[in-house]
């Protein structure tokens, strides 16, 4: 369960376009460009890790 919620989580980051992060960024007065690639690399990291456990 906790491998499909990651791959659901990475599978919607990655579908994130540099439109919206920049309108987030406008909206919200922060860099949501880097936030995205942060967390987007912490997820992917997780979600590989669960895919090579089992």
């Amino acid at each position: 369960m906790i491998k499909t919620a990651l791959q659901e989580i990475e599978t919607f980051l990655a579908k994130q376009t540099s439109r919206a992060a920049d309108a987030a960024a406008r909206d919200r007065n922060f860099d949501a460009s880097t936030a995205l690639r942060w967390h987007g690399a912490r997820i992917s990291e997780l979600h590989a890790r669960f895919c090579n456990a089992g």
